[in-house]
């Protein structure tokens, strides 16, 4: 079989000494080094998320030298945040303090109410109606003590009528908790404080 390899001249000997050191290339291309290659990009681009993942650990101990004490902060974002936005609608500290603030702003509180709740988007509105009696300068005081309250409220109705120098007033503000309610709430007397002639 090799006798057709002994009459071959130099130079056919050479071509296909060529194309068996070719063929060998190619095989040793597509069997070893493209596989490796591919292998080498996927080592490469899990180095580059393992060094983006350290910078990012890096930075967050530069910013956070202690990590305990930043979670303990954030907890406390958390607590306040749902202390604004409760996931219950309990109003009675909400009530407790309007009663506060309309004290310290030496307005004559007359009545607290919750009116109906309203379902939203995934929250619920629960309006409150407050009557007082003030001073238009004790008045501003009180609403400005009602926006710095721990729950979050929103004035979305005010009536003044003057008599005899004093406002007699009616507001009614929206507090929110996250949720809805599938029935409808009736009105509790527990839930209503009213605070009839109360004088500061």
């Amino acid at each position: 079989m090799t006798g057709w390899l002994v009459n071959l001249d130099s130079k056919h000997m050479v071509i296909l000494f060529g194309a068996g050191l070719l063929t060998a290339i190619v095989l040793v291309y597509l069997g070893i080094i493209a596989p490796q290659g591919k292998r080498m990009d996927v080592l490469a681009a899990q180095c580059q998320i393992e060094q983006q993942r350290i910078k990012t650990i890096e930075s967050y101990a530069q910013k956070y030298p202690d990590p305990s004490q930043h979670v303990r902060d954030m907890d406390a974002k958390v607590a306040k945040l749902a202390a604004k936005l409760p996931d219950k609608p309990e109003i009675g500290s909400f009530l407790k303090e309007i009663e506060q603030a309309a004290k310290l702003s030496q307005v004559s509180l007359l009545e607290i109410k919750p009116l109906a709740m309203v379902n939203r988007n995934g929250y619920r509105e629960i309006p409150i109606e407050i009557q007082l009696k003030a001073s238009f300068p004790n008045l501003l005081e009180f609403t400005k003590k009602m926006g710095e309250l721990q729950r979050f409220n929103y004035l979305t109705y005010a009536h003044l009528q003057a008599k005899q120098g004093i406002l007699e007033v009616k507001l009614i503000a929206v507090v929110y908790s996250y949720g809805i309610f599938s029935e409808p709430v009736p009105q509790q007397p527990s839930q209503s404080s009213p605070v009839k002639n109360k004088k500061n």
